[in-house]
This record gives structure tokens, C-alpha cells and sequence, in this order.
């Protein structure tokens, strides 16, 4: 079972119907709901390692990335070391029994805070969010 903070690793999960490989997700929401007539269990947000300068110039370049460094990372293993990025306009929603998904570890409490701030002030100036439903 994941909870609100909970970094997760989905195995092949669908972005738009198309298989997008194995990725880890920062879990926003762990209310079930209803979206588009589809239940859903969670909300996740995509993370993203920034392994190289360039990768980390890259992803910094859109304003819905938010930076988090391995610090404010508790993986189990000791994750991969890597700053990394979450995409917080991209509001990836899964129905548990469709998924397979691993608890790797949580995000700092204080950081994850400050992740809904960051999407609170995206929301404030307009941001698009996008609804990523093809895990429901």
C-alpha cells in the first residue's frame, strides 16, 4: 500500500496508452476517486534523474520540473544517488489492481511541502495540468 509522500517504482507504466519503461513516481494523493467515469487509487507525479549537467539544463528548462537532490530522497539501498526532477503539472492517475508497483522509499516531509506549494503557485499562474489516465 503507498501513502501521500511515498516514492514508488511502476513497472511499465503507461503514458497515453504507450508503455513508457519503468519509472519511479512521487505519490501525491492516495484518495481513491473518479475521473472521467474511471476509479483510480492514487495520483502520481513522474520523477526524472538529472545524471548529467546537460540533462539537469534540460529538465530545468520547463517551469513544471521541480528539483529535488538525493538528500531529500530516503530510498531503500540508498536509491542511485542521482538529483532528479518531478514533473508537477503531469498528474498520473493508476487503479492499483492495473499496475504493478513497488514502495521504494518516501520524499522528505518537508520537501514534499513544498512540492504542493510548487504546484499551488504553478496553479496560481496558469499552468496546464496534465491528466495522464492510460493507468486506470
Amino acid at each position: 500500500m503507498c501513502q501521500i509522500g511515498d516514492i514508488i517504482l511502476v513497472y511499465n507504466p503507461n503514458r497515453f496508452k504507450k508503455p513508457i519503461g519503468m519509472h519511479s513516481f512521487v505519490v501525491l494523493d492516495d484518495t481513491k476517486g473518479t475521473i472521467r467515469g474511471f476509479d483510480f487509487d492514487f495520483i502520481g507525479l513522474l520523477m526524472s534523474s538529472m545524471d548529467t549537467e546537460d540533462k539537469h539544463k534540460k529538465l530545468m528548462k520547463y517551469d513544471g520540473n521541480f528539483p529535488i537532490t538525493p538528500d531529500e530522497q530516503d530510498i531503500e539501498n540508498g536509491g542511485n544517488g542521482k538529483s532528479a526532477c518531478i514533473k508537477a503539472e503531469q498528474f498520473y492517475y493508476f487503479h492499483k489492481d492495473k499496475i504493478k508497483y513497488k514502495v521504494i522509499g518516501k520524499l522528505d516531509e518537508e520537501i514534499f511541502n513544498l512540492l504542493v506549494e510548487f504546484i499551488e503557485e504553478l496553479n496560481k499562474s496558469g499552468m496546464q495540468f496534465q491528466q495522464i489516465m492510460g493507468n486506470v
